[in-house]
């Protein structure tokens, strides 16, 4: 590990041909080996295992589930109708072989949609997912639930649904919205909530303001996670973090040589398109 992570650090101070997620992500501080605590990573799949099969549908939580990941993330929108569904975009448009807003479609007629075709061949006629379906699907598992909130009004459903299927304590709520999560507090305060943070503010510059904005941003929220881009993080920032109590997730990270450096800073868990890869790190850097 030790050796491995020096080269690394080279080809990237070097910048040569680092291209990628490699040529955007600062190495510094993951040159030795990794913690003993380092192990206790957790894997998350991106919109389930998006690498594999399409992205927020069943067939994708399915192969989640059976790859062995530690939680599922997924996004969630609202239908006209009122109902929880799986969807990243606004529109069905890139990722069915409809077109329009799935919040002015009922329930039947988003599931009327092909969701599957678009990847390959054999998932034609994969339906846009429930919250429901998915909830009955991931209950008798021990896989997590990480939703990302892309509509309010999905916070209340979502509280109802995981105590319905004996999902709360196995169920994150991620949002960027620290009144969203207030709210699902109040609701479920057994549902962990996950701040997410895309970006910051335009005068929050330096390493320190970044990561003391993070800790304002989890505690107004009452979150117990913070989550973000991995290009933002430090040792530093996760040190810092985690003693103020709160942990920090990343995304969306595919190339081992980041998720050795990851796990060498102790980073709490890692969301990824490519679960079997994370894994497989994981049990090398033990």
């Amino acid at each position: 590990m030790i050796s491995y992570c020096k080269e690394i650090c080279k080809i990237a101070t070097e910048g040569s041909a680092c291209i990628g997620e490699l040529g955007q992500f600062q190495f510094k501080g993951c040159c030795h080996a990794a913690t003993a605590a380092a192990s206790n990573c957790k894997v998350i799949s991106h919109r389930g295992f998006s690498h594999r099969a399409p992205e927020n549908t069943l067939a994708s939580v399915a192969a989640s589930i059976a790859v062995g990941a530690d939680a599922c993330e997924f996004d969630v929108r609202t239908t006209a109708d009122a109902r929880v569904v799986l969807m990243h975009d606004a529109t069905v448009d890139r990722t069915t072989n409809g077109t329009g807003e799935i919040s002015k479609m009922t329930l039947a007629v988003a599931q009327s949609l092909d969701a599957g075709s678009w990847k390959a061949p054999e998932y034609i006629g994969q339906p846009v997912p429930s919250l429901a379906d998915v909830f009955e699907l991931m209950s008798p598992s021990t896989q997590h639930a990480v939703i990302e909130i892309k509509d309010p009004a999905a916070a209340e459903p979502i509280v109802t649904l995981a105590r319905k299927y004996s999902m709360i304590r196995r169920t994150t709520a991620l949002s960027e919205s620290p009144a969203t999560l207030r709210k699902i507090k109040a609701m479920g305060p057994n549902i962990t909530r996950a701040f997410l943070c895309t970006a910051f503010p335009k005068n929050v510059k330096s390493p320190t303001d970044k990561t003391d904005w993070l800790i304002d941003q989890a505690y107004k929220a009452s979150a117990q996670v913070v989550d973000i881009d991995y290009r933002f993080t430090s040792p530093a920032m996760i040190a810092t973090l985690h003693h103020a109590g709160i942990k920090i997730w990343v995304w969306t990270v595919n190339a081992p040589q980041i998720m050795r450096c990851l796990i060498d800073w102790n980073i709490d868990a890692i969301t990824t398109d490519k679960p079997a890869i994370i894994k497989t790190t994981l049990n090398t850097t033990r």
